[in-house]
């Protein structure tokens, strides 16, 4: 039996704990001189086991190095395939699967409050070097006095009428240096205006964020429940046996393909070769 050119399948029926590993054995099998252009790498995973967050784990460290690795690389976008729905799928007890589905819910909606949340200090930093300038400061104490002043003198307590008018002059020559102060900001790419919304806006998203974890996911969960629990009643209900026999015949006839002659050709010239250049460097 030649698995040096012949291998085609390989089942595995446990997994190692990291992704490196992992692409060991399977160089096992997609390895040069193999005749078949592609190679298949079934996962025997069982119904409510740790297989499922054994595989989500590999695929997950994987996932993060072919990201880094692939720059310039050909890439096949699989982003219509849910792996997530396909793994929660193998746990058929309802609750468990439904608890499992809101955990991973509830962490993307922290790790988007997070996200919100070090946006907000930012802009708060940014907001506060300004709020806390000699010019601000001076602008808002004055329009304070102006109010005061001027409550004061409709209310009849005593004539506040020389303070008003002061105050304003003060008011006029301060709030131009106020300005110019925004104008070198914004030259900076920091408008004052923009980040009062900014933080308005993030500020409502975390408040909705913080309630979609309090409120919506609890009440999600039960209707989880209960549409997993008439799924998995349906689906024994309806149980037809599939044929896998015949289910991997129609995919063997388009998944493998022989490798052209003259690349098998090639790529064994360069295999005998090997050894001569390693005489050589040495």
């Amino acid at each position: 039996m030649n698995l040096q050119e012949k291998t085609s399948d390989m089942y595995l029926l446990s997994l190692p704990y990291n992704f490196t590993s992992l692409r060991q054995i399977e160089g096992r099998a997609w390895r040069q001189g193999n005749q078949w252009e592609n190679v298949r790498i079934n996962f025997m995973l069982t119904n409510d086991s740790v297989d499922v967050f054994m595989l989500q784990k590999l695929q997950a460290k994987q996932s993060r190095y072919m990201e880094a690795m692939k720059k310039g690389a050909n890439v096949i976008d699989v982003s219509d395939v849910d792996t997530q729905e396909l793994k929660t799928a193998l746990i058929t007890d309802p609750t468990t699967r439904a608890e499992i589905e809101i955990s991973i819910l509830k962490k993307r909606y922290e790790n988007e409050k997070t996200r919100h949340e070090a946006d907000l200090g930012f802009v708060s930093r940014k907001f506060e070097d300004y709020v806390k300038s000699k010019e601000y400061q001076q602008v808002k104490n004055l329009k304070l006095d102006l109010e005061k002043y001027t409550q004061w003198q409709n209310s009849g307590n005593g004539n506040w009428e020389n303070q008003i008018k002061w105050t304003k002059e003060k008011l006029e020559i301060s709030e131009p240096a106020l300005a110019q102060l925004e104008n070198k900001l914004k030259e900076k790419g920091i408008n004052i205006n923009d980040f009062q919304i900014r933080k308005e806006q993030t500020n409502m998203k975390i408040a909705e964020i913080s309630d979609k974890i309090e409120n919506e996911l609890p009440l999600l969960r039960e209707k989880m429940i209960n549409q997993y629990r008439a799924e998995k009643k349906e689906k024994l209900k309806n149980y037809n046996p599939i044929d896998f026999v015949k289910e991997r015949e129609e995919e063997n006839r388009e998944f493998f393909k022989l490798r052209p002659k003259e690349e098998k050709v090639a790529e064994k010239e360069e295999i005998m070769q090997e050894p001569t250049k390693s005489r050589m460097r040495r």
